[in-house]
């Protein structure tokens, strides 16, 4: 079973069915929202072929550039790599088409309320005071299998699509962090997604305690706007926020009954310091899928403790001094290709390759939050 048909829950699903789990087992999939239409973009990097079938399918617009500044008509090379776009919309649609079909997948469109582990299954009751049983549950919402833990640290966003009577962007080519807005005691900065030479996706994205004021975003977006052409309009409008904190995968890696799993964000499966992890969830979900298969218990994920410590490092810096946020990013960015850049992000850098990541970073503030982690710890 599983309770969530989001991201996570559908690529477990999709894996299911890809590695024959579904031949001989029944999958009920709970979601409360019949109709979650188009409520956000999932971007990823991979090589320029992709390999994946599903994801072949999926994406609709990819950029060979990046740049970090929205007024950067030239852009950096990502050669071998492509930086994708999927609208949640279409894998929606897409992995509801692939599963509903199948004799033994239902999609229930009621919120688990309440649930009972017995000795033999996992009972659970909906808002419409439907019971089932199941063998093993995974779940991508907290309730009511787990306490959403206190998070101090959001990474969030407000993105417009915004629509010019003119040509005014270079189609190939996408802004990754644009820092040249005002920062107000937070971390703060520009993404930009064209899906034409007139159209684009332009999002503010905060790293604060407090998500983002949707009015103020509007304003800034309208400024960005603005550097471009006078004349354009604000289209479908998205939001959200992102834990930026490495609590929910430390709560759940080891939580009270092992037939209830914690998959996507419940379980961590969001990179803390970037909140990139659509990519992430399809791994995972493939593992799921081969342990099931198995007939093997399925465990938490345990990302390298080399990179949680990065991470945890980056985070005590933002946090405790957001101001420093700009500084650290331009600097990464200016001294870092963009290919070892994502690799990072990736965490499958050598050493190596990662003490050359840091040596374009701001090395004495690096050293006292490293002194403060090592005396904390």
């Amino acid at each position: 079973m599983i309770v969530g048909a989001g991201a996570a829950g559908l690529w477990v699903a999709l894996e299911m069915l890809h590695q024959g789990v579904l031949k001989d087992n029944r999958l009920l999939i709970f979601e409360a929202d019949q109709d979650k239409g188009k409520d956000r973009t999932w971007c990823f990097w991979e090589r320029e072929t992709l390999q994946n079938p599903h994801l072949r399918k999926l994406v609709t617009h990819s950029w060979s550039r990046v740049s970090f500044r929205t007024d950067n008509r030239v852009g950096n090379g990502l050669s071998p790599l492509l930086y994708y776009y999927v609208e949640s919309s279409d894998f929606y649609a897409y992995a509801k088409s692939s599963l509903e079909g199948h004799k033994n997948v239902s999609f229930i469109y009621e919120r688990v309320n309440r649930y009972l582990s017995t000795q033999n299954n996992i009972e659970l009751t909906t808002n419409q005071y439907r019971t089932v049983k199941a063998d093993r549950v995974f779940t991508s919402v907290f309730k009511p299998f787990f306490h959403l833990p206190e998070i101090d640290f959001w990474q969030s966003f407000v993105g417009f699509w915004v629509t010019f009577e003119d040509e005014v962007f270079t189609a190939d080519q996408f802004t990754l962090m644009d820092f040249d807005i005002p920062q107000d005691d937070a971390v703060r900065f520009v993404y930009m997604l064209p899906v034409s030479k007139s159209k684009a996706l332009i999002e503010v994205t905060q790293f604060h305690d407090n998500a983002i004021d949707a009015q103020k975003a509007e304003k800034l977006i309208r400024n960005v706007a603005r550097k471009f052409a006078a004349h354009f309009t604000l289209g479908d409008k998205e939001q959200g926020k992102i834990p930026m904190s490495q609590i929910l995968e430390t709560q759940y890696l080891e939580h009270h009954d092992e037939r209830i799993t914690p998959i996507g964000t419940v379980s961590g499966a969001i990179k803390p310091s970037t909140g990139y992890g659509f990519l992430e969830m399809k791994r995972r979900a493939g593992i799921i899928a081969e342990r099931i298969a198995a007939d093997e218990v399925v465990n938490g994920f345990k990302r390298s403790p080399r990179f949680k410590f990065y991470d945890r490092l980056l985070l005590a810096i933002l946090k405790s001094e957001p101001a420093r946020g700009k500084q650290i990013f331009s600097a990464l960015t200016k001294g870092v290709s963009p290919q070892l850049l994502f690799k990072f992000l990736d965490e499958k850098t050598s050493v190596f390759e990662d003490f050359k990541i840091f040596n374009a970073l701001p090395v004495p503030l690096f050293l006292k939050y490293l002194f403060k982690n090592i005396t904390v710890k």
